[in-house]
């Protein structure tokens, strides 16, 4: 496909956007609302890098694995190796659909998990006016997110790399401004993109199909 791999209806929900939480706390939240089990080990030693170069953030995972306390200890105990206090980390459960959007208002910028990135977590960030930080890999599962924000202009927010990914997520922990902007503006440029071209991707979708089958024809013919 062209533009999109896929498409996005928001939620039926009427829910207001909110300040980032910096602005209160006076500390950044970063957070992650992907399956648990899209963390790796890897990522939790970049996230932890991360924490490690700004001091006083703070981590939120929210996902249903999280209401196992083991699930929580075993991260805590891979955060700890690499010298980040389980203060810094906090643990959301599951919740109905609702809240688990309105928890967005917890949290300043979404880290997405490497190597797997989010997809529909992504989209609903956005939804709510949340930066996503992605690593864009290889393979279809790397590279969701990476779809994702082009599609709604955000490819500032795609990385190469490790060291890139934390430079990114710090240098737009270090500006208030952008962080409110993006609170603004997220949720429009979500509207306005492709992945909301319901009509124009199944038009496309359509001609694609067609055009394989007429091939698969000629190809039995000849």
């Amino acid at each position: 496909m062209p533009k999109t791999y896929v498409t996005y209806t928001p939620p039926p929900f009427k829910i207001g956007l909110f300040e980032p939480p910096s602005t209160v706390n006076g500390f950044i939240t970063f957070g992650c609302f992907n399956n648990a089990a899209k963390i790796s080990n890897y990522c939790l030693k970049v996230w932890a890098s991360l924490l490690g170069e700004l001091d006083n953030s703070r981590l939120l995972l929210k996902d249903s694995a999280f209401d196992q306390r083991f699930a929580c200890e075993s991260v805590i105990e891979e955060f700890a190796s690499h010298g980040i206090d389980r203060k810094r980390l906090f643990f959301k459960g599951k919740t109905d659909h609702e809240e688990h959007l309105k928890n967005h208002c917890l949290v300043d910028i979404c880290l997405d998990p490497i190597p797997y990135s989010g997809g529909l977590c992504t989209l609903e960030a956005a939804f709510m006016g949340v930066p996503v930080i992605t690593l864009a890999g290889k393979l279809l599962a790397h590279r969701h997110s990476t779809t994702h924000l082009r599609s709604i202009d955000c490819p500032e927010l795609v990385t190469e790399d490790s060291t890139q990914y934390i430079r990114t997520a710090l240098d737009l922990a270090a500006s208030p401004q952008r962080l409110l902007e993006y609170r603004q503006t997220l949720r429009e440029k979500l509207f306005k993109s492709d992945v909301l071209d319901h009509t124009g991707f199944t038009d496309e979708l359509i001609k694609k199909m067609v055009a394989i089958k007429d091939s698969d024809h000629l190809a039995q013919k000849v």
